[in-house]
């Protein structure tokens, strides 16, 4: 691994172990939805993707960034020798046990990876399991 690599690895695990989520409070003003003084809707009733305080996440909203770091933008990458379409896909692909659903599943992306849930009816919540190759994995595990 590179100095640069090694460098940068070790700068994200102190970020990632001194982070706090906060979820940013919404205020009702006259009716309208504000986030840090910030309106969530345009004119047409539409979400905003973001702003100089915070990005709205998701698909379905017309910014670029906002679609862009959405589970369910496509893109093409590896993970452990799969080639994966999603995150989405990968999301969903380790809801599966057997080896050969979850590699079909990490072939989607998209809302098309999101619906495959509905092909399991394993509720991976109930144990807190995850699969990967057949493997559980615990999800509030290190090995997660």
């Amino acid at each position: 691994m590179t100095d640069k690599i090694s460098t940068e690895l070790q700068k994200f695990k102190v970020f990632k172990q001194n982070f706090k989520f906060s979820q940013l409070p919404l205020e009702d003003i006259d009716g309208n939805l504000y986030c840090c003084g910030f309106p969530i809707y345009d004119d047409a009733h539409q979400l905003i993707g973001e702003c100089e305080k915070w990005i709205n996440i998701g698909i379905m909203i017309k910014s670029p960034l906002s679609r862009i770091l959405s589970n369910l933008f496509p893109y093409d990458f590896e993970f452990r020798g799969f080639q994966l379409k999603s995150l989405e896909g990968f999301f969903q692909g380790i809801k599966f046990k057997n080896p050969d659903i979850q590699k079909y599943v990490f072939a989607y992306n998209g809302i098309n990876a999101y619906y495959m849930k509905a092909a399991s009816d394993y509720h991976w919540q109930d144990d807190g399991n995850l699969y990967w190759q057949g493997v559980p994995v615990k999800r509030d595990s290190a090995d997660y």
